[in-house]
């Protein structure tokens, strides 16, 4: 019997990154007995993942498709099912943080059941909750999304009240709903952590998930949406409130003003003041930690089976003072974006 592998995240732990790795290195995994379906003529395949499949489990619209309907009828679905019964290879791997939209335990049955004739097996990586956040945040600056960062307050501001960020974070409560309908024993959870990667290296830890071992003939491939900078997130956060979101389909200008945020996110030498990560003190991280203590440690002992409940590495005490980098002034940001002109027909002449 076959064994289809699900990536399902989780988001800010390297998933994009992963997707390029598997899917530039698709022939060597093939090698390996692996089929990660690359082939974007496919409806269930978009951007190197398999986001298409969401809808068809949903039934419900997701809001980076202009086509929804085409995905929301299940056809996606039905051709991955199809699909996989043609290929040859033993194992057949899909990636998608968008797995985390089955909200209701009806659509992951709805999964369970159409891979029902084949053995199922869930991956996941898990992100110490206060890295989670802070990376999170910089992600929704990035495409416009209206979560505002607060130098200050942020635990009681913007965290520990979030409504959406607790319960993405609880990691325990998340798996154990997958658990329950592809069974424990079919879990397979990672911690995000470089010192806890196989061979301190992401892409040697997820290949190490089916006994393969990193070798030349694999492309190293480069990060993916890392963390931007603080000045970066809270400009981008004051420049959305004039621009279209991304998630905002039916608006012509959509394409157009996230490319405008893209070229901010890629400049160099503009908006780089203070580290993302160091909005928060060393107490609130702590905070953010001890909020989900217990489920960490019930995590680490059902599914890592670590006696002792230890999911994360503790917090590494600061050793410089807390970031103290306040907004930038009306005049700071006029000469920013001249400057960010200046770069941008700079390269438009280099270009002709």
């Amino acid at each position: 019997m076959k064994t289809i592998f699900i990536h399902i995240g989780l988001s800010k732990t390297g998933t994009t990154s992963l997707q390029n790795f598997l899917t530039v290195n698709h022939s060597s995994l093939l090698k390996h007995n692996i089929f990660y379906p690359i082939d974007n003529q496919k409806k269930y395949v978009q951007w190197n993942q398999h986001v298409g499949l969401i809808p068809s489990l949903t039934q419900e619209k997701l809001i980076f498709f202009s086509d929804e309907e085409n995905y929301v009828n299940g056809e996606a679905l039905d051709e991955f099912v199809e699909d996989i019964e043609k290929v040859e290879q033993d194992n057949i791997l899909i990636s998608s943080e968008f797995f985390l939209r089955l909200y209701n335990d009806s659509s992951i049955y709805l999964l369970q059941n159409k891979l029902r004739n084949y053995n199922t097996k869930i991956i996941l990586y898990v992100r110490r909750q206060d890295e989670f956040y802070i990376s999170t945040r910089s992600e929704r600056a990035k495409v416009g999304f209206p979560n505002r960062i607060s130098v200050t307050n942020a635990i009681s501001d913007t965290c520990l009240n979030d409504s959406v960020f607790l319960e993405a974070a609880n990691y325990y409560k998340l798996i154990n709903r997958w658990a329950s309908v592809f069974g424990k024993e079919n879990m397979i959870v990672r911690v995000f952590e470089k010192e806890k990667f196989y061979k301190n290296d992401l892409f040697s830890d997820f290949l190490n998930i089916f006994g393969i071992e990193m070798d030349s003939n694999y492309e190293i491939t480069k990060n993916l949406n890392e963390t931007i900078s603080l000045e970066k997130v809270q400009f981008l956060q004051t420049l959305s409130q004039y621009l279209v979101s991304y998630s905002n389909v039916n608006n012509k200008k959509r394409a157009i003003h996230q490319e405008i945020r893209n070229y901010i996110i890629q400049s160099i030498d503009l908006f780089e003041k203070g580290k993302l990560n160091e909005i928060l003190s060393d107490g609130e991280k702590q905070q953010i930690v001890n909020y989900f203590e217990e489920g960490n440690k019930l995590l680490a002992k059902e599914y890592l089976h670590n006696e002792a409940g230890e999911l994360f590495s503790k917090i590494t005490p600061r050793t410089q003072s807390l970031n103290s980098y306040s907004a930038m002034s009306n005049d700071e940001t006029i000469k920013a974006l001249i400057k960010l002109i200046e770069q941008f027909q700079s390269n438009i002449i280099k270009t002709e």
